[in-house]
């Protein structure tokens, strides 16, 4: 009679819905206590059923010779305080905690890799980096690489650098929402632009560029204004600079959600109702944006999920190798509120 395939340690983990290297800590009396109790019980359980006994050579495929993923962390102030970033680092814990990974932060000031950081990596013992690096320069992603170790960067995409992403396509998000101002009639959409050394907020700017363009609308650069912030105070600002110009915009789409609700701010300020004389749209849909008088329509991005798919991936990664760089794009929501209405030419 042919013999059975023998059971694995990955046929375990997918009968418990987790990954491999859970069930690893969890059948090692030395990290059993870093796995949840309940979720430990039902891993033995399934191993009994399945008739699964772990050998030695198992037990070192699935070792490394570290499990402690580093978030290195470029310190902005505005982005450190902001929800987007919280989601983010959310998603990342969670990731760690359901894999039995340790977690550890490090920051980098103002997004440059000094002498200080540079010594606290190498000092630590790590199986891979995450870093969410959206204004920092090419050097940043150069010292991490030479730790020896996966990278990956979540949510902004930076290619060329040899690191591994988790992404949302902000250009895209971006065309699909300024296309929807223009299906909605609008054809003088302003654009408040984030700061120019942001790469999330060129690649929406872009899209809005190519938004234009498919709708066959020309151009007005009027109708651009930039920020050199995501921030409420510099939104308020730009949109009193396009009302004092003297063709007025219909819609404006902003290149976040802050910018969106000083916009909205401002136009009740001068007393142009929003959505019945302007429209307005966001970017990253902040819980506030539910509550703004109109409620705001604006794009999500899924940040908890790429903090959680971060993970995920450097496992796949540390399972695998990573001989050739591997972006994982996340669907962004378009979701559609009050503060926008159809344009009465």
């Amino acid at each position: 009679m042919p013999q059975k395939n023998r059971v694995t340690i990955k046929d375990i983990a997918k009968e418990a819905g987790c990954h491999y290297s859970l069930v690893s800590l969890a059948l090692r009396e030395e990290t059993a206590h870093r796995v949840n109790p309940e979720t430990r019980k039902q891993i033995l359980e399934i191993c009994e059923r399945l008739n699964y006994f772990p050998d030695h050579s198992a037990r070192q495929l699935v070792s490394r010779e570290s499990n402690t993923i580093v978030f290195a962390l470029p310190f902005f102030a505005e982005m450190i305080a902001s929800e987007p970033f919280a989601k983010m680092i959310s998603g990342v814990m969670s990731g760690a905690t359901e894999h039995g990974l340790d977690l550890h932060f490090l920051l980098a000031k103002e997004g440059k890799m000094d002498t200080e950081t540079r010594e606290l990596l190498h000092g630590k013992r790590m199986a891979g980096i995450v870093t969410a690096a959206p204004d920092t320069s090419a050097d940043f992603f150069e010292e991490l690489k030479k730790m020896g170790v996966p990278v990956i960067v979540i949510c902004t995409y930076h290619p060329g650098h040899g690191t591994h992403h988790v992404y949302c396509d902000n250009e895209l998000a971006s065309l699909n929402a300024v296309s929807y101002l223009a299906q909605c009639g609008h054809e003088r959409i302003a654009m408040i632009k984030g700061p120019n050394q942001s790469c999330d907020a060129k690649a929406r700017f872009t899209g809005y560029l190519k938004a234009l363009k498919k709708h066959k609308i020309a151009l007005d650069e009027n109708l651009i204004v930039g920020a050199t912030c995501f921030s409420v105070p510099h939104g308020y600002e730009a949109t009193q600079t396009l009302f004092s110009r003297f063709e007025k915009p219909t819609a404006i789409c902003c290149a976040n959600d802050d910018l969106a609700i000083g916009c909205l701010k401002a136009l009740k300020e001068a007393r142009i109702k929003c959505p019945e004389e302007v429209s307005v749209v966001g970017f990253d849909n902040i819980a506030i944006t539910e509550y703004t008088h109109p409620p705001l329509t604006t794009v999500e991005q899924p940040f908890f999920k790429m903090g959680q798919e971060a993970v995920a991936l450097m496992l796949d990664i540390l399972e695998f190798g990573d001989k050739k760089m591997i972006d994982r794009c996340i669907d962004a929501k378009f979701i559609v509120r009050e503060s926008v209405s159809q344009n009465q030419k």
